[in-house]
């Protein structure tokens, strides 16, 4: 059948040409992409895909924390008056000589955020010999603190603290317990290498038992205390501590009794330690107690120079 119009020639190989031309652009730009180089990824893409970093290491610390010292020592000792008077047991016992010392000091600590615990255990005891006399102590001591914090708005702290005091003779006679609550101030690291700062300010009930006591010594008493430590590293060898507690009674507020320790520490060597210590102790008359009454009213010192060994962990 003939078209109704004409039909222009060649027209029938149109599909095929067009065939043709798409093939022949496909290969050309295969062609093309494998001329190109590589291009490098970008610093950015590069770090994308790289691994994450290894977790940090588990803490095995944990919130509590020790540390203790073991030592035997040589000691030169002096009190100051006549210390037997004392109303410190641990000065009353002093001998102006040298004698074989073994001690203990020890601390366990825990921190949880806002909140803390320190206790503290101090262990000494001691005895001489003199030429033709038995064996006599010379220093006797063995103190348990403690200390519960929660920080208010630091470095202000409310507090509950508990303590015990005794001697390895008697056995444990006389025994003090106390126990008290406030608020203080903690500060730490204001020069190095390490050092702490608390005083605190509460009301502390005590109590001493023993058999020898002086006239109403057996008597819980209550009334306001006052707390002040400082103490400083300062360098690795070498540390120094300087302690001050009062006490009062309300019933009795001209009853006051103050302890003052210090100490200087220097570790001369690994195992060798060499050291100062000072004690002394305030206590006035309390009415309860007839006359003048011995040993009150007065200060009482002791001071010991050491060397000897130690052994810390």
């Amino acid at each position: 059948m003939r078209l109704p119009f004409p039909t222009p020639r060649g027209a029938a190989r149109l599909p095929a040409l067009a065939a043709l031309g798409l093939l022949a652009a496909g290969r050309a730009a295969e062609a093309a992409d494998a001329a190109a180089p590589a291009v490098p990824p970008r610093p950015q893409d590069a770090a994308a895909i790289q691994p994450p970093p290894p977790l940090p290491p588990p803490d095995h610390t944990g919130p509590w924390t020790t540390k203790g010292r073991f030592g035997a020592f040589v000691s030169d000792t002096h009190a100051g008056g006549d210390s037997s008077q004392s109303p410190d047991p641990t000065i009353r016992g002093t001998t102006n000589t040298a004698n074989w010392l073994l001690t203990f000091d020890g601390a366990l600590d825990w921190r949880g955020g806002v909140e803390s615990v320190d206790q503290s255990l101090i262990a000494k005891y001691g005895r001489t010999k003199q030429t033709e006399a038995p064996w006599t102590t010379s220093t006797d001591e063995l103190r348990y603190d403690g200390v519960y914090r929660r920080d208010i708005d630091k470095p202000l702290f409310l507090y509950g603290g508990w303590g015990l005091q005794t001697l390895f003779e008697g056995p444990l006679d006389p025994f003090q317990a106390h126990a008290s609550t406030g608020f203080g101030q903690l500060f730490e690291d204001l020069l190095p290498i390490h050092d702490k700062l608390e005083w605190r300010l509460g009301v502390r009930a005590q109590r001493t038992w023993g058999k020898d006591l002086p006239e109403g010594g057996g008597d819980y008493t209550v009334g306001p205390e006052a707390y002040l430590r400082y103490e400083r590293q300062v360098s690795k060898d070498l540390r120094f501590f300087i302690q001050s507690e009062a006490y009062d009674e309300f019933r009795d507020l001209a009853h006051v009794t103050s302890l003052t320790s210090a100490g200087l520490q220097a570790q001369v060597s690994s195992h060798i330690t060499a050291e100062i210590n000072l004690r002394a102790y305030y206590e006035a008359r309390p009415r309860r107690v007839s006359g003048a009454g011995v040993g009150y009213s007065e200060w009482f010192v002791r001071q010991d120079a050491l060397v000897g060994l130690t052994y810390s962990f």
